[in-house]
């Protein structure tokens, strides 16, 4: 790691002397440093959880951020760079640099390593598989999948039946996040109310540029969006539990759902999406609409011992990017949805200008941001030019 050696004085110096100089290039160079390995190692971990090295480079280099944003000279930087006009390059790194501060300068090195500790055990845990088997051993549910899918086995079984399926669910799920869940939570409360918030939660929206009262007002927005067709929902799914001599309840609720007509569509089109050409058929479509792909490192594996879901990783933008992403069925949409959205974040990193490559507090912008950005591309796949370019196989009709 670059020791920082009083980069204000330098820039100063160096613009006594008639060149330009960024005051922020010293915090840059060694922020790059530490990014690039904590998005190495943060790969190598998604892609087995159980790498006991990967997941002590991880450690280490989470460790060094936290040193990094508690060094007096990155605050002075951090300090004067916010000083700066609006607008400016120095400003906007400024606060983007105070963000990040903010959210990883709040830790101390070892409540930092206790937390990366904890996301081991959840991680690994969550990779245990489990079955539930019925009392006359001829129905099978995957108690490590979701409810909607881990419940599907069981809709001819009595009510009973699935009652003892969704225990049994309840119970592994519970057993997986064990007691590493609440330290965790306690951890990350103890420290935002140092840092002087009520919890984590408000303490991560102050890094993302947001507070509660913003989530609230999208909140209120949304739901004037979404309640009209939510009643439509509940109405049917409420019609299907009075048909069905069903109670609306946790354990039904996939089964209704389906007897409603709400998953008929989602199953049906599963079977036409060979997840082994998910990646050649995403990247085509992408190369298609003019976005570069080559470059990209994409890696799949079960969730016996990758990190279950999907996973973007900045290596060195925009030259070098990885995509992480669990497979265990070979038919699915999920898998051309979730390639989409990280193909969205990629693309988004790959296009980045040189000024924006060389500080990694500019590789993207704040999470929620972000994030629908890269849920534009993921709706590409529901398409039916998608489809019927790139999955033929699926009947126009569907």
């Amino acid at each position: 790691m670059r020791t920082l050696t009083l980069p204000l004085l330098t820039a100063w110096l160096a613009v006594g002397c008639g060149e330009p100089t960024d005051p922020m290039a010293d915090l840059d160079a060694t922020y790059t440093d530490i990014m690039v390995d904590l998005a190495i190692t943060d790969r190598d971990t998604a892609r087995n959880v159980r790498n006991k090295q990967a997941r002590e480079r991880k450690a280490k280099a989470e460790k060094a951020r936290v040193a990094f944003f508690r060094h007096a000279d990155t605050k002075r930087t951090i300090d004067e760079a916010r000083k700066e006009a609006k607008g400016t390059l120095t400003h906007t790194k400024g606060t983007a640099y105070h963000r990040h501060q903010l959210m990883y300068g709040s830790w101390t090195e070892s409540e930092k390593a206790e937390e990366t500790r904890l996301l081991g055990r959840l991680e690994e845990a969550a990779t245990e598989q489990a079955t539930w088997t019925s009392a006359d051993g001829k129905v099978e549910a995957n108690l490590s999948s979701s409810w909607g899918a881990a419940s599907k086995p069981a809709d001819e079984l009595t009510a009973t039946e699935r009652a003892d399926l969704a225990q049994h669910f309840a119970e592994h799920r519970m057993g997986v996040l064990g007691t590493n869940l609440q330290d965790l939570v306690q951890l990350r409360n103890t420290v935002a109310q140092r840092a002087g918030f009520a919890n984590y939660w408000e303490l991560a929206l102050e890094a993302q540029g947001l507070s509660p009262q913003d989530v609230d007002k999208v909140i209120r927005e949304l739901t004037q969006v979404v309640q009209d067709a939510q009643a439509e929902i509940k109405a049917r799914v409420d019609a299907a539990a009075t048909d069905a001599g069903l109670a609306h309840s946790f354990e039904n609720r996939p089964l209704l759902r389906r007897k409603a007509g709400l998953s008929a569509g989602r199953d049906i089109a599963d079977s036409f999406f060979d997840t082994d050409l998910a990646e050649a058929r995403v990247s085509a479509a992408l190369s298609d609409l003019g976005f570069a792909t080559e470059g990209w490192q994409v890696f799949t594996g079960p969730r016996r011992y990758v990190r279950p879901g999907v996973y973007g990783f900045p290596i060195r933008p925009p030259a070098n990017v990885a995509i992480v992403m669990s497979q265990d069925r070979r038919w699915s949409v999920w898998q051309y949805e979730a390639l989409a959205h990280e193909g969205g974040h990629a693309v988004w990193w790959k296009s980045i200008t040189p000024e924006s490559a060389a500080s990694p507090v500019l590789w993207e912008p704040t999470a929620p941001w972000f994030e629908g950005f890269a849920q534009v591309f993921e709706r590409m796949v529901y398409e039916t030019g998608f489809s019927a370019r790139y999955v033929p196989e699926l009947p126009a009709e569907q």
